[in-house]
């Protein structure tokens, strides 16, 4: 294991408890601890277990992005990491081991997970995969799923902007034709759906308002509530804020 040329990364206290050993699990006397990936698309479906600790690639490279910090979930820390044998993947650890939490893109190429986040007992987070595009999965501590394909195929939802709010998750993604809009999430594809859909009117001080696009969520002061950049008709931005709900979602009134 080595961490690139990065400031202090609080990862390096762990490494050397990492037992760099000569052989690898996914041998066939050990095939079980390995991930199981099925095919996709299959919103909800399991795509891998979350194998044993297991030996690392020796290039593994420890290096959070903005967008990938380690983030505490199940008594674990979770994060992004790149190596030559998987790309860049999910990994965790107890603070004494290293391990897998799922090849989404099996081989050498990345899924490239980003913006973990805690959310009713779960962790979300988006990943791009060659048969799905950029999309939300979520990982309970032992498996890890595709929540909805929400732009159906390879093609990209470009889920972005993940946000807890009053027990729904909030994210920003668009369908096949659509412009980028505020969906929300119970963890499940039926649950899933959108907040406002770009185009409505909100009524503002007795006019109307439509928001034709957004920008990611970003958590309002205190957790009840969302703000996002809308775009509407003309091209003007706004700053808007979202409950999770259409009544609550409306343009911010400059006072």
């Amino acid at each position: 294991v080595r961490s690139v040329d990065h400031p202090p990364n609080p990862m390096n206290r762990f490494l050397p408890h990492i037992v760099l050993a000569t052989f690898a699990l996914c041998t066939s006397a050990y095939a079980q601890n390995c991930p199981v990936p099925v095919t996709f698309p299959i919103a909800g479906a399991m795509v891998s277990s979350s194998p044993a600790p297991t030996t690392l690639d020796p290039d593994l490279i420890l290096a959070p992005q903005p967008n990938t910090p380690l983030v505490a979930f199940a008594g674990q820390h979770y994060f992004a990491a790149t190596s030559s044998a998987r790309g860049r993947e999910l990994y965790r650890t107890d603070g004494q081991t290293i391990s897998l939490v799922a090849d989404l893109q099996p081989g050498a190429a990345s899924s490239f997970p980003r913006e973990l986040t805690v959310h009713a007992g779960k962790l979300f987070f988006v990943a791009e995969t060659s048969a799905v595009g950029a999309e939300l999965f979520v990982h309970d501590g032992v498996t890890t799923s595709l929540v909805t394909d929400l732009n159906p195929g390879a093609a990209s939802a470009r889920a972005q902007g993940l946000a807890s709010v009053n027990g729904w998750l909030l994210f920003v993604g668009q369908t096949a034709g659509g412009a980028p809009a505020v969906w929300r999430t119970d963890g499940t594809a039926a649950g899933t759906s959108q907040v406002v859909a770009p185009g409505t009117v909100v009524p503002v001080d007795g006019t109307g308002s439509t928001v034709d696009a957004v920008t990611r969520l970003h958590v309002g002061a205190g957790g009840g509530y969302a703000l996002f950049l809308g775009r509407d008709g003309g091209g003007v931005y706004n700053l808007w804020r979202t409950d999770g709900t259409s009544a609550g979602t409306a343009p911010i009134v400059v006072g």
